[in-house]
């Protein structure tokens, strides 16, 4: 990609990546990166360009040159992995890195905070696009993982090159941290009512099936699902296949008291009677396509309805016109919702 076509960029391409493109679209033995997939792949390459061309801007993911030369620890101080300067990280480095951030990044937004999170995990999605855009120059040690690699073409400058199959890790574990960072940093704590709608045994009991489904994806890692379908296309048809692959001795979680459960304090064994109780609101995965921005007015007439997004170990609940709140106790969370709303 030249500099001049640098320039001609949709600067609304980062924002349609997160939220309108369809992140789930099948792949097959002739597609093996779908349109979602190549987009995310431009973006980290852009970034990597743009923090090379322009040091004094940001890039599109909000990554600058300067934060490229920080040393991991300045950002996450005791969850960085070593001492390394940003642009010093090898592929193995990275891997390292984003599955440590993919496993703790709450818990980095809450020690050190969710702005240099922010900047540490831009830094390494640009990282990414230097050694994906820069591997004729870049020192050959910097490709140690062997498994992500593979020869390239024919006649090609370089002799390596990515493998479809980690080119898709990358992508869709990216793509779920940064939707999830940027709905913790956009939610705002919800103006509250006491009029609820409260939850009776029989509502528990007979959302057992959809708890023990639920309290699964909770459990996941950030991603887990879209890396899961993609890694065995065609094969995913129920949450605990995602489960068992990714932790063989998983036991699922037991339904809490019922007196426990009513007062909505535990979020996720709360959520399943709740939605019960309110079948409008509508319930939606970590990588689903939203179809508006967070945080900003949906122009989006077709988004008539409250939705509620299950991601591991959060609740947020989006409104129609694009507002996004959250609570740990899920029936405060739920009260948000005008009486002129409910059914």
């Amino acid at each position: 990609m030249a500099r001049n076509e640098l320039l001609d960029v949709n600067p609304d391409m980062w924002g349609n990546w997160l939220w309108f493109v369809d992140a789930r679209e099948e792949l097959n033995s002739k597609i093996l990166l779908n349109e979602f997939h190549l987009t995310g792949l431009v973006l980290c390459r852009m970034s990597a360009m743009q923090v090379h061309s322009e040091p004094e801007n940001e890039s599109l993911c909000g990554c600058t040159s300067e934060n490229m030369q920080l040393d991991t620890t300045s950002l996450i101080g005791s969850f960085a992995l070593d001492h390394k300067r940003y642009v010093e990280l090898s592929m193995r480095d990275l891997k390292n890195h984003v599955v440590q951030t993919q496993m703790h990044m709450y818990d980095m937004c809450l020690q050190e905070s969710a702005e240099k999170t922010h900047a540490h995990l831009t830094a390494l999605f640009t990282r990414l696009g230097e050694l994906i855009l820069y591997s004729e120059t870049e020192n050959e040690t910097m490709y140690d993982d062997l498994d992500g690699l593979q020869p390239g073409p024919t006649g090609a400058k370089k002799s390596r090159i990515f493998t479809e199959g980690i080119v898709r890790w990358y992508i869709n574990v990216f793509y779920i941290l940064f939707r999830s960072l940027y709905l913790y940093r956009t939610a705002k704590e919800p103006i509250t009512r006491s009029d609820v709608t409260a939850l009776q045994i029989f509502h528990i009991e007979a959302t057992l099936d959809t708890f023990y489904e639920q309290t699964m994806r909770w459990d996941l890692p950030p991603g887990a699902v879209l890396c899961y379908q993609h890694e065995f296309v065609g094969m995913f048809n129920s949450i605990s296949q995602v489960v068992y692959y990714n932790y063989p001795d998983y036991d699922r979680r037991r339904q809490l008291a019922w007196d426990l459960v009513a007062i909505g304090d535990h979020a996720i064994y709360s959520l399943a009677p709740l939605l019960s109780v309110y079948p409008d609101i509508e319930l939606i995965h970590e990588e689903a396509p939203l179809s508006c921005v967070p945080g900003r007015a949906s122009k989006n007439a077709l988004i008539t309805n409250w939705r509620i997004m299950l991601t591991p170990g959060f609740l947020y609940l989006l409104s129609p016109t694009g507002d996004v709140f959250y609570h740990k106790n899920v029936c405060s969370l739920l009260s948000a919702i005008p009486p002129t709303a409910e059914l």
